[in-house]
């Protein structure tokens, strides 16, 4: 199938901008909450479970969803215009049609839970497939007339393996590129997989009760809504998002 996107690019970069109308009005519960409202408390904590998570770990790699697509360079949400409109930014590095069949596939759930805040999400959402959820991203981008990208030559995989590369380097590690190369390769989506489920030090448990307790208070807001489909998505996510703490 044919999508008409406007994706700019450069060497093995490539970017998606769009911009998405919040639903207006407030949630459907007795404390007044708009849509943009509990949209910004879901993004706070989804950042504030990373950086914890990443702060946590001096010295060693966080590897969530976000990570685990495997093609991601970064990826922004702002909401905009008033609390209007939701604006989303990404660089990746593979063709337009594979990422977004990639991102549906490993972070599905987290996509639905944060773009059920936009009007008319339901009918293109990530559980109903890939091609809707295409369609979705395509009727929303929008032109990005200047793109630049400091690694427009290297991939994701790229910068893992010459990070990997730098630490064997600088730990005592033979020093000709013949021996840290053959040892070097970056890792397969299955080994990506199992780095999402490993388990945190049990020293490390409480910042899980923490998020789990963000997302908790969460919950009320989702729950309430006239669409009960609003609190699968939370859920949905919550249990991508949690993985690294079970």
């Amino acid at each position: 199938m044919y999508y008409e996107v406007t994706s700019n690019s450069i060497g093995t970069s490539a970017e998606i901008t769009a911009i998405m109308p919040i639903r207006p009005g407030t949630v459907d519960m007795r404390r007044t909450v708009t849509y943009a409202t509990r949209l910004r408390a879901l993004l706070y904590t989804f950042n504030g479970l990373r950086k914890t998570a990443f702060e946590s770990r001096p010295g060693r790699a966080f590897a969530g969803a976000t990570e685990a697509i495997q093609t991601l360079h970064s990826v922004r949400w702002m909401i905009i215009e008033q609390d209007t409109k939701l604006l989303l930014t990404v660089n990746f590095d593979t063709p337009w049609e594979p990422y977004i069949r990639r991102i549906v596939d490993v972070a599905g759930p987290i996509l639905d839970a944060i773009l059920c805040h936009c009007v008319n999400y339901e009918p293109y959402s990530t559980d109903l497939g890939y091609r809707q959820f295409a369609q979705w991203v395509a009727n929303h981008q929008d032109d990005c007339e200047f793109f630049y990208s400091a690694a427009s030559d290297l991939t994701v995989d790229d910068l893992a393996y010459l990070r990997e590369f730098k630490k064997l380097h600088g730990a005592n590690e033979p020093a000709d590129f013949d021996s840290l190369a053959a040892r070097l390769r970056a890792p397969t989506p299955g080994e990506l997989a199992n780095r999402v489920a490993d388990k945190y030090p049990a020293d490390e448990q409480e910042q899980g009760l923490q998020a789990l307790e963000a997302f908790y208070r969460l919950e009320e807001t989702f729950r309430h809504t006239a669409s009960g489909k609003h609190a699968w998505f939370l859920w949905k996510a919550v249990q991508l998002a949690l993985s690294k703490f079970e």
